[in-house]
């Protein structure tokens, strides 16, 4: 029997506790009980009192008794496995942090997990068999149903953003919403799954409110700038002309009368004209400046080599007055603004003759490279340099590390490169050492 066979045989069998057994010889039947896998369980054993009790229909009428029993053991299996499925499936249902629920195509609920009765603050009766409208604001519920509808009506999955009052107040989810389908393939319900999204909700509306402010204080600093640019623009350019006749009457009087003047009136006068002088110069970078900050042009290309030998040309009487020396690379060829690029130039070069030792003749050496997309140029000059400590100042308008005494100018040099190089999607930077010089790098797209 143990080896799941059918066992037949006639025995001795000595009746010890039944006087109704004597002894003698008794048939025996024995058959294995088995499981679905055909694992044994058990054997089921009849004996008779008769020899040779059981003929081929009792064998078969046993053999229909066996099968019967194990059916019956195979569905009470597999009730158990439903049952443990089942469970297993509640436990998942009811300790997900997703809201699932089951609705008819009347939009009545018929199955809710534990977690949308809690955010809801409602129980199995408020929910079962009813609808939306009687459960949520009308509002609410309406765009529930139409989800809904959506989903019955395309026959496929469809992902949704749905808002929803819960005790707390209003929460955003991310609902997937998709048909049950019927043993013909009609569609029966709706089935949602919804995942809270509402921290996530709430940091996108805050960005979005910060983009918004951000944008406005941007359009607002534009305006400003803009009214800045074309205040220095206009008083750059209205000034000229007062300006021009000071100079010109100061000279009048250096001319016709400065030798009838006193000391003082000498020392006055010609304070007046070097003050006026550097007003000027102030002026024309001034102007210069909103010019750069203010031009559009669509770029074209520019040849470098043309503009260094035009910027050259300008400071000639300055590079021979002081005994400068010009050495530098084949400059290639970028796209940009002429103007623009002539002015970076001018006050590079300008400052590295202003700014010599007096006891040695300016040298400046122009290299160029290219890194990556960028073509590199480097203006390098033997000058008297300054402390690392003003780097982040020599950039800013109007920033001076000298006295108007010993060098003249308006602070605005550098200021008119850095915005070349912006306005060219460019990068300058500046290193230096104090009695050793300076060097500038500038990075521009090729």
């Amino acid at each position: 029997i143990l080896t799941g066979k059918f066992h037949f045989q006639t025995v001795q069998f000595m009746g010890r506790r039944s006087p109704d057994l004597k002894l003698g010889m008794i048939s025996y039947l024995g058959f294995p009980l088995q499981f679905p896998d055909k694992s044994l369980f058990g054997t089921i054993c009849i004996l008779d009192s008769k020899e040779n009790a059981y003929d081929n229909k009792i064998k078969e009428l046993i053999i229909s008794f066996k099968e019967l029993f194990e059916d019956n053991l195979k569905l009470l299996l597999t009730q158990k496995e439903l049952n443990s499925q089942s469970q297993l499936i509640d436990k998942l249902l009811n300790h997900t942090p997703a809201l699932i629920f089951i609705k008819d195509l009347t939009h009545k609920y018929l199955m809710a997990n534990e977690r949308f009765f809690s955010v809801f603050d409602l129980n199995k009766d408020d929910v079962i068999g009813k609808s939306d409208l009687e459960i949520f604001p009308k509002d609410i519920a309406e765009s529930f149903m139409k989800n809904d509808l959506l989903v019955i009506g395309s026959g496929s999955e469809q992902i949704i953003e749905e808002k929803a009052l819960q005790i707390d107040g209003y929460h955003y989810s991310i609902v997937t919403k998709f048909p049950l389908k019927g043993e013909s393939g009609e569609t029966i319900g709706v089935c949602g799954i919804c995942i809270d999204i509402t921290d996530k909700k709430k940091s996108e509306i805050e960005l979005e409110e910060n983009r918004k402010r951000l944008g406005e204080l941007v359009s607002d600093l534009k305006a400003s700038n803009d009214a800045l640019e074309n205040f220095a623009f206009v008083a750059s350019h209205d000034l000229q002309e007062p300006l021009r006749k000071v100079l010109a009457f100061g000279k009048m009087l250096q001319e016709n009368s400065f030798d009838k003047m006193d000391d003082r009136g000498k020392d006055c006068l010609t304070r007046m004209i070097k003050g006026a002088n550097n007003m000027r110069l102030f002026l024309n970078d001034l102007l210069i400046y909103s010019k750069v900050t203010a031009e559009k042009k669509i770029p074209a290309p520019v040849d470098l080599n043309q503009i260094l030998e035009d910027v050259k040309e300008s400071l000639s009487l300055r590079i021979e007055k002081t005994g400068g020396k010009i050495i530098s690379d084949h400059l290639p060829e970028v796209k940009g603004s002429k103007f623009q690029l002539y002015q970076l130039f001018q006050n590079l070069l300008s400052n590295c003759l202003k700014f010599h030792k007096e006891d040695c003749p300016p040298e400046i050496r122009i290299n160029t490279y290219q890194e990556n997309s960028r073509q590199v140029i480097v203006v390098k000059d033997n000058g008297i340099g300054f402390e690392e400590k003003y780097l982040l100042k020599v950039f800013k308008p109007f920033e001076r590390l000298h006295g108007h005494s010993k060098y003249e100018g308006s602070g605005l040099g550098l200021s008119i490169c850095k915005k070349v190089v912006d306005n060219h999607k460019g990068n300058i930077d500046i290193s230096s050492e104090k009695d050793i010089g300076t060097t500038v790098t500038v990075q521009l797209p090729v």
